[in-house]
């Protein structure tokens, strides 16, 4: 018997016996080609071997440095040339555009629960701000790397790194992990997380000052938020909510009162809690938002200028809590009110239910208020004293 015939590539051998057949070859013209096949199975290699001297001999040397810089891998190339021929040039297609992409990538997914691809689509609006409908993958780093410094400038740390994730996730299925432009985009860091500031609630004179100058549509959204507590979405009537004034019977005066009714179709996670009741001192001054949650926003940012402090719709959140404690209302009725979840250990023995000290809660805490009506406000705030 003859011997076999002489194999023509030697198939590299595997660090600690586990990983993908490197591939590590030279060619005049290209440079050093050291990259992963993509591969464990030895005849797949060779064929990609074989398959990468054809390039070279054929002159396509462009399909060869896009396998060198990892824009498109060995074994992408490898079925592309199957089926239409070695002289096709095989490159990373750059030139898509990077919202519409990534959006449908999103919707084709489905690997991805709706709530997930919700999410994902959220933090692409947000990235949406630096990048135009017209903006292709090719300036995707230099996108991303603005939007990192405009976060940066915000303190908005988590928004950046979710928007990176989710963008890492869509390049990774369209380009693949050992394509440069993955390799680029892993590559710009992520923002660390900073300890968000404690956000203590405003006096009413800091309130009165805040919008004395402001829009009347300002001043009213402003104001029904620091009398009800309400979270900024459920203001905003957003992820289904809807709230408006409801009577409701106090079972200890046997009276109907009103009280403000928050119904929400799907309870929130954590300690968000479901839909409640919380007070309503001014019924007449309760105001529906008039304007956008962004618009409203710039409103704030523009308006805690006149107070000297940073503050954001979730400050009138804690206004709300930090007026009912001024007012005496027990902290395990504020509590309820906030629609926590979770209540204590003294809330589980009260078992205080919403509508249970209405109508007292409502009369301390606009009583608490009007105790400031002598303070010299603009002819708006006058009137919703009183």
């Amino acid at each position: 018997m003859g011997r076999p015939p002489r194999q023509k590539y030697l198939i590299p051998s595997l660090v600690n016996g586990r990983g993908r057949i490197p591939i590590d070859v030279t060619y005049k013209g290209v440079g050093r080609i050291r990259v992963s096949s993509g591969t464990t199975d030895d005849q797949t290699y060779l064929e990609i071997r074989q398959m990468l001297d054809d390039l070279y001999n054929v002159g396509n040397l462009s399909t060869l440095k896009a396998i060198q810089s990892k824009s498109v891998q060995p074994l992408i190339v490898l079925n592309q040339t199957k089926n239409k021929g070695i002289k096709t040039t095989v490159t990373a297609n750059l030139d898509r555009p990077i919202l519409q992409t990534i959006y449908n990538w999103i919707e084709s997914t489905s690997t991805l629960k709706a709530s997930t691809k919700k999410s994902y689509s959220g933090q692409i609006s947000s990235f949406a701000s630096v990048v135009s409908s017209t903006d292709t993958f090719a300036v995707l780093v230099d996108r991303l790397k603005s939007f990192r410094r405009l976060k940066q400038r915000e303190h908005f740390h988590e928004t950046f790194n979710k928007t990176k994730a989710v963008i890492m996730s869509c390049v990774y299925e369209e380009y693949g992990r050992t394509s440069q432009l993955y390799f680029e985009v892993s590559g710009i860091d992520n923002l660390k997380r900073t300890k968000q500031k404690t956000q203590y609630g405003l006096e009413v004179t800091d309130v009165v000052q805040l919008t004395t100058d402001a829009p009347e549509i300002v001043y009213d959204m402003v104001w029904s938020m620091c009398c009800t507590g309400m979270r900024p979405y459920e203001y905003m009537e957003r992820e289904g909510v809807t709230w408006g004034s409801e009577s409701v019977k106090d079972p200890i005066s046997g009276r109907m009162t009103l009280s403000t009714y928050i119904h929400k179709p799907n309870p929130g996670h954590g300690n968000k809690g479901g839909s409640r009741h919380t007070l309503n001192p001014f019924p007449d001054e309760l105001a529906k938002p008039r304007i956008q949650y962004r618009q409203f926003n710039r409103y704030i940012k523009t308006l805690q200028k006149t107070i000297g402090r940073d503050i954001s719709q979730t400050t009138f959140r804690h206004t709300f809590v930090h007026w009912c404690q001024l007012a005496g209302i027990p902290d395990t009725r504020i509590e309820v009110y906030q629609g926590y979840k979770h209540k204590g250990t003294l809330g589980i023995y009260k078992g205080y239910k919403e509508h249970a000290y209405m109508e007292e809660d409502n009369k301390a805490l606009r009583e608490y208020i009007l105790k400031w009506k002598t303070v010299k406000v603009n002819p708006l705030a006058a009137e919703f004293f009183g």
